[in-house]
């Protein structure tokens, strides 16, 4: 299984990442910027996981997250198109689904200062950048909105419905 919670800051996303790996076993991995090349960054941990731990692995950010907050905090995506989509490709194949964790703007920034946190002058482009990128990704989404959480069983459930044969790369 192989899951990858994604969307703005304060919707939601590692309370149900870890409600998910507590419920399974899977691993967790928390993504940042790339520091070596993304197809190490977003591939590595994945086969790992798939390879080493039959439960799977649950992704709090990744690659879809890059190509929000890279043009928007750093000028460009860690991410070429290229690379985007060979990720995707890479991804598709091993049965990734993806929980896009959302909320209204009103809701997203209400838990941002809740929590003591900045709200960024973009924020308002983020949230409308991850909409779009709902639309951009390849693999299977679901939505969680803030305050109507979907609960781990049901994406465990819709995990599980589009897992497919994982494919494992690395040699014994």
């Amino acid at each position: 299984m192989l899951i990858i919670v994604e969307g703005p800051d304060g919707a939601g996303k590692t309370t149900l990442a870890k409600k998910i790996v507590a419920a399974t076993g899977a691993w967790y991995r928390h993504a940042s910027k790339p520091v070596w090349h993304p197809m190490i960054e977003y591939t590595y941990p994945v086969e790992d996981a798939l390879c080493d731990n039959s439960a799977g692995l649950v992704c709090d950010r990744w690659h879809l997250g890059e190509m929000i907050y890279g043009p928007l905090y750093r000028g460009k995506a860690g991410l070429t198109e290229t690379q985007f989509a060979a990720v995707e490709e890479y991804l598709t194949e091993r049965g990734a689904v993806v929980v896009l964790c959302t909320g209204t703007t009103r809701q997203l920034i209400q838990r941002l200062q809740d929590r003591g946190e900045e709200v960024h002058p973009t924020f308002r482009q983020e949230i409308r950048a991850w909409d779009d990128m709902a639309t951009k990704t390849r693999l299977p989404v679901i939505r969680s909105l803030v305050g109507m959480e979907t609960p781990a069983w049901e994406v465990i459930d819709f995990a599980r419905e589009h897992e497919g044969k994982v494919l494992c790369t690395t040699s014994t």
